[in-house]
């Protein structure tokens, strides 16, 4: 049952914050929720048991092994998965296998695991999450100012995180070397008074950074080189008002940035880094499905999210959702779009086929759900609990809650990292335990057998020496009787 002795202190929050919901930017923090694999030293996996080339008998057998402490460890055999458990504190695991056809057995285990970082807007702090055990990692990392958005980069070695409207025009970059302890490694400030966004281009090269003035009377958009982040152009021809969210192409050519007070969307050549064009749409933001044409704003002010077409420039009819709108995030097919309702504490789920809500779930009073993002490999979801200052894990297909995590005031987003990963193997031959039982009692019956040919030979030995003895003693008394004559 969820708690509500916050309820007080979160309207408070609300007091400090309510000019950022009337500015209606509280900017969705959709995150790049990336499943790209990173060769990392830190986790490691063995397999112990069986051995590789050994033999073993019957339909099931145990794997066991070692692995970096609190890793998630899959395995297969000839390439299906038999089953997943998790390495103990002191790296150890060991997973039961089961339903196995005789012949030749290729044992595969692989370890990994994944980092969720929240930003603490209230507290400006960092939380690092491990997804596999659902704990932080440490203490929290201070940002030194206050961090509204964060983003990952696909590679996964580095994180940018802003300031947010109302906050200020700060930028952190941080490397994720270590991923368990991110590290500040420049930071940056906008020309304009307030950092509202940021976004990593898919292929990693730039991350985008848009800024307004503060009195929404003009905004900015500004591309930074990954490797060099000191290194910056503002995209040419921009000259939209409040630029509130950005959007990719799955092939880095396009950057749709979606603007609030001018009610537009523009279209950013990305590598010329010019405006191409801008279309009407209803000013929120939201993400760009993987066919690249379709898409969701999600507007906050009047509760509802826009379908919209960069092909066409189109935006369609709304879509009403709950009280303030925020988040938002597609599941793993793109048929749900789940959108964080701040001030309802509820989700609304829509199915991405019809354009409607076909479910409506709460979160409990005052949980305030601010964004959410998905795992990597889509088991649960983390979602942002402004209110409680916790995040809440939701089962993926209900959206039930499984379980929280505390972390610092004000969560206000969570990025995913990509998974840390390593794979070993050994072969096997199984045999089968109901012909091993043929072979042994051939065996038995082959020793039977002999026995009783044994006692056959024996039988006709004595026989034949009872025989021999019989004709001996006839020929014997006839030999005598004739000479006795």
């Amino acid at each position: 049952m969820r708690t509500t002795n916050k309820r007080d202190r979160m309207f408070n929050k609300f007091k400090r914050f309510k000019y950022i919901l009337l500015a209606l930017c509280l900017v969705s923090s959709t995150v790049l929720t990336l499943v790209t694999n990173v060769a990392h030293a830190a986790t490691t996996v063995t397999i112990t048991s069986p051995t590789n080339g050994s033999t073993a008998t019957g339909t099931s057998f145990t794997v066991t092994g070692t692995a970096t402490a609190d890793r998630l460890i899959t395995v297969t055999v000839n390439g299906d998965e038999a089953g997943t458990t998790t390495s103990d504190g002191s790296g150890d695991w060991s997973l039961e296998v089961t339903g196995q056809d005789p012949g030749a057995k290729t044992i595969e285990a692989t370890a990994s695991v994944g980092y969720a970082y929240v930003a603490n807007r209230g507290a400006a702090t960092i939380s690092v999450i491990n997804t596999v055990t659902d704990e932080k990692v440490g203490s929290d990392i201070s940002s030194v100012v206050n961090q509204q958005n964060a983003v990952i980069s696909p590679d996964g070695t580095q994180m940018v995180t802003v300031s947010g409207f109302g906050v200020g025009n700060a930028i952190k970059v941080w490397s994720l070397a270590d991923p368990e302890v991110p590290v500040i490694t420049h930071s940056l400030t906008t020309a304009l008074t307030h950092a509202v966004a940021v976004f990593y281009s898919p292929d990693g090269n730039y991350f985008f950074v848009s800024s307004e003035a503060g009195n929404f009377s003009s905004g900015m958009v500004r591309r930074y080189n990954s490797s060099d982040p000191t290194t910056s152009a503002d995209v040419t021809g921009y000259n939209q008002n409040f630029p509130a969210y950005l959007s990719f192409s799955s092939d880095s050519s396009r950057l749709y940035v979606c603007n609030v007070i001018s009610g537009t969307m523009s279209v950013i050549n990305v590598a010329t880094n010019t405006q191409l064009s801008t279309f009407a749409s209803s000013g929120g933001g939201g993400p760009l499905m993987s066919d690249d044409i379709n898409g969701y704003s999600v507007r906050n002010n009047n509760d509802s999210v826009y379908p919209y077409n960069v092909q066409s420039e189109t935006t369609g009819s709304p879509i009403a959702v709950g009280d303030g709108p925020v988040g938002s995030t597609f599941n793993q097919d793109q048929s749900r779009l789940l959108v964080a309702n701040l001030l309802s504490d509820n989700i609304s789920v829509i199915n991405t086929g019809t354009n409607t809500v076909v479910d409506t779930v709460s979160t409990g009073t005052g949980s305030n759900p601010y964004t959410m993002a998905f795992t990597n490999d889509y088991s649960k979801v983390y979602l942002t609990e402004f209110g409680l200052d916790q995040i809440s894990i939701l089962d993926p297909t209900t959206l039930a809650e499984t379980g929280t995590i505390a972390v610092g005031d004000a969560p206000s987003a969570v990025a995913m990292g990509p998974a840390q990963t390593a794979t070993t193997s050994v072969s096997i031959t199984l045999g089968s335990s109901s012909t091993s039982n043929t072979a042994a009692d051939s065996l038995a019956d082959t020793g039977q057998n002999t026995r009783n040919i044994e006692l056959l030979a024996i039988v006709l030995l004595t026989s034949g020496l009872a025989i021999a003895t019989y004709s001996f003693n006839r020929r014997r008394k006839g030999t005598y009787a004739s000479t006795k004559n």
